[in-house]
């Protein structure tokens, strides 16, 4: 079984999304339960000119 999970909006466990002048950062976390690992992930999204985000 394999878990994953974004933060919206920050918690005890991940950070929420952060808006940034031309991008957007998030964190996620994924679990595998066969192999015991845990993973952060810390991700950039770059933003198009002129579009809401």
């Amino acid at each position: 079984m394999i878990f994953a999970a974004t933060g919206v909006t920050d918690g005890s466990l991940l950070e929420g999304v952060k808006r940034r002048k031309n991008f957007m950062t998030t964190e996620s976390v994924v679990m595998r339960a066969s192999s015991g690992t845990v993973r952060w992930v810390k991700g950039e999204h770059r933003s198009e000119p002129g579009s809401r985000d």
